[in-house]
């Protein structure tokens, strides 16, 4: 088992199906076809885990998969999955120029300089970047890393409920997949970048936060911030005075109508701004790089104002990336619009779902 930088689906024409056992919920996406000139979503669901706040148990996910997958035609037992938050590392580090070979018996005797864990606990991968300014001699890389324990939990999850784990893909790089695979476009009217600068995708999960930074498509930053939508959720519970599970809907409710939502939110999207900034100005004194757009995907990102707020917070133009815009949902039929709603929740899986396996 093992992480993958390979290029993405460009040939393959094949039935994918993609699973995201996030904090709150599971999302699965079914899809066929060639991404994006004639790729369909075929069926999808979003499964909750709990109104609790707390982690879900491995029992818990297993039902709520099992039955989802009871209700789908999914049409393949191989699945393409995420790992996210603290289970998983992606960092950009500096080496010196060598063959990929040399780079990774350079990083197996290193790994613990950049990450918290052990070499023979880990399972890791890490590729040259191209087109960013480096010291002559060196080369910037970037590493992913995670427990091989975690991975195989993960794994086991799956096989339990008759899926093999094809692929386990780290979210933050599931998100810069999708937005990739959608950037040769360079369609701007439905909100697709041409990368010919800075680009930050930002991805707000329920219990963290992942920022990516690319140049052209090299990816520049990724980090994990840890914060994340519950912090709106806990602050209305308390605000409120209602339970965790009653706060959940009010966080759904539209940001325009109730000012206490608005405040929470725009608190928590502040403190956001502020990592983000502190971000940019990184990329512009090391890099010379310019964030000139920013692209927001997470359940939060589905409020048409959250980009809006971003803008405002980070001043920077800021977009809710949508990577379905030429996705075909006929086979949705009257379910399209309810998945139109609510995209912004499935980029990471259908960053795996793009992911070509023949090279991976």
């Amino acid at each position: 088992m093992a992480f993958s930088f390979k290029n993405l689906l460009k040939k393959k024409t094949t039935r994918v199906l993609s699973v995201d056992i996030g904090g709150s919920a599971i999302k699965l996406l079914v899809c066929d076809g060639k991404f994006p000139q004639n790729f369909s979503v075929l069926d999808y669901r979003i499964l909750p885990l709990n109104t609790t706040g707390k982690a879900a148990d491995v029992n818990v996910v297993q039902t709520a998969l099992q039955s989802g997958l009871g209700t789908m035609n999914a049409g393949t037992n191989e699945a393409r999955t995420l790992v996210s938050g603290r289970q998983v590392v992606v960092r950009v580090i500096e080496m010196p120029k060598s063959s990929r070979e040399e780079l990774a018996k350079a990083v197996a005797l290193q790994i613990g300089r950049y990450v918290p864990i052990n070499a023979e606990e880990a399972v890791y991968d890490c590729a040259p970047l191209q087109g960013l300014n480096v010291r002559e001699g060196w080369m910037k890389c970037l590493l992913v890393a995670s427990r091989r324990a975690g991975l195989e939990g993960h794994a086991e999850t799956l096989r339990k409920v008759g899926l093999m784990a094809m692929l386990i893909e780290p979210e933050p790089l599931a998100v810069v997949n999708a937005f990739i695979a959608g950037a040769d476009e360079y369609d701007k009217s439905v909100g697709i970048a041409a990368i010919e600068g800075g680009v930050g995708l930002i991805h707000i999960g329920l219990t963290h936060t992942d920022l990516c930074i690319l140049r052209g498509r090299a990816p520049v930053i990724c980090r994990s911030i840890e914060m994340g939508e519950q912090e709106i959720i806990r602050e209305l519970s308390s605000t409120r005075r209602v339970e965790y599970a009653d706060a959940i809907q009010a966080a759904r409710e539209d940001i325009e109508k109730h000012d206490d939502l608005r405040r929470i939110t725009g608190k928590f999207l502040s403190s956001i701004a502020t990592e983000m900034r502190t971000s940019f100005d990184y990329c512009q004194r090391e890099y010379d790089i310019k964030c000139e757009r920013l692209y927001v995907t997470g359940g939060l990102a589905n409020k048409t104002s959250t980009a809006q707020m971003l803008h405002d917070l980070a001043r920077v133009d800021a977009y809710r990336y949508d990577p379905f815009v030429k996705v075909k949902l006929d086979a949705l039929g009257t379910r399209a619009a309810e998945f139109r709603a609510q995209f912004s929740s499935f980029v990471p899986v259908l960053g795996g779902a793009v992911r070509d396996l023949s090279r991976a």
